[in-house]
């Protein structure tokens, strides 16, 4: 006995199309009140919040790598210029100016 099985045409599905960029400002007029209060208010507002974030997150940053650097000594490392110079860790005598 044997069982024949029939292949139906499968039509595949439409893509949808991409939704629109959020982040992306394709039309900005802050002079006009109508825009103003449909999209401008909201986008603005947006916009200022991520920029103070970023703008706090950068400043933390830099403040807490300062702290750092001001504190190596504490932590056991020191540098000096001449540290910096000369890193391959020889000993350097500032008064002769010599690598010894």
């Amino acid at each position: 006995m044997t069982a024949t099985i029939e292949a139906k045409k499968v039509r595949p599905l439409p893509v949808p199309p991409p939704p629109p960029r959020r982040g992306w400002i394709d039309q900005w007029d802050p002079e006009d009140r109508a825009f103003w209060q449909a999209t401008g208010r909201r986008v603005a507002r947006r916009n200022l919040a991520v920029s103070i974030l970023a703008d706090h997150l950068g400043f933390c940053l830099w403040v807490i790598w300062t702290i750092v650097v001001i504190n190596l000594a504490n932590a056991g490392i020191t540098m000096s210029l001449y540290a910096a110079r000369f890193s391959d860790h020889r000993a350097y005598s500032p008064a002769s100016r010599t690598i010894a």
